[in-house]
Order: C-alpha cells, then sequence, then structure tokens
C-alpha cells in the first residue's frame, strides 16, 4: 500500500479556468502560490515562493466562480509534475495539485462569500481498498 497526499495554503494567482469534456464533466484549474518566510543567518528576512498548477475535476463547473486572483485557499490533493517544451524551446517544468478537497480562507476583493464546495462526489466506502484488510497492524 502506498499512500500520497499533498496539503497547501496560498493565494490564487489568477482566475479559474474551466475546461469541459466531452462527457459533460469539468476540469478547473487556477495557479497557487505558497510562500516560506525565514530569516537567514545574518538576520535577514527572506521568502522563496512556490507556484502550483491546481486542477479540480469534478461534475459542474460553478465554484469556477469564486476561484479569483487573490483569494487565499487551502487545498488537498495529491502532486504531480510535468515538463514541456515552450515556443522559444525552453524546457518548463510545472508542479501540479490534482485537488481532491478545499477550504476557503478568504476572498478577494469585492467577491461573495464562497459556499462549501458541493461539487464533491460522494464517498465511498473502501475506495482505495481491494476489501483485503488482512495486512493492517490494527
Amino acid at each position: 500500500m502506498s499512500l500520497q497526499k499533498l496539503e497547501l495554503i496560498g493565494n490564487i494567482g489568477a482566475d479559474a479556468k474551466v475546461h469541459q469534456f466531452p462527457d459533460g464533466k469539468f476540469a478547473i484549474s487556477f495557479p497557487l502560490a505558497t510562500s516560506e518566510r525565514w530569516k537567514d543567518t545574518e538576520g535577514n528576512k527572506q521568502e522563496r515562493t512556490t507556484w502550483f498548477e491546481c486542477i479540480r475535476y469534478a461534475p459542474k463547473s460553478a465554484i469556477a466562480e469564486y476561484l479569483k486572483k487573490g483569494t487565499q485557499i487551502r487545498v488537498e490533493g495529491r502532486s504531480s509534475a510535468r515538463a514541456y517544451i515552450d515556443k522559444s524551446g525552453n524546457a518548463i517544468a510545472v508542479l501540479e495539485c490534482i485537488v481532491t478537497d478545499f477550504t476557503f480562507l478568504s476572498s478577494a476583493k469585492n467577491t461573495n462569500t464562497p459556499p462549501a464546495p458541493t461539487d464533491l462526489p460522494p464517498s465511498v466506502s473502501g475506495e482505495f481498498s481491494n476489501g483485503d484488510d488482512d495486512d493492517l497492524p490494527f
């Protein structure tokens, strides 16, 4: 058995984009900036920002209207990475978070308070299990 879980808190860097698949489902994507702050050995403040491309696969797209630039959000999901060559021939690496859950921590200025996510699929007991729990230590 293996587990991969990624939890991020950051600010959305651009309004969400929505892509609809032929089967009627949606992919909602948005960039998320996470920042790390510390003081170096000389006492100077330092900051490093890491960008993630967050993707939420969902049966509805309504939540995208609340995923606005500047909104602080907590996302949970699994990590993924991809690379491509841009038009100039430069290699570009992208860190991705395939979002399984999220919580709005603040909304961008001049927007309504977002509702709790309603695009969540129904919970399935034992979704990652083959039904054989004999190898569990408890």
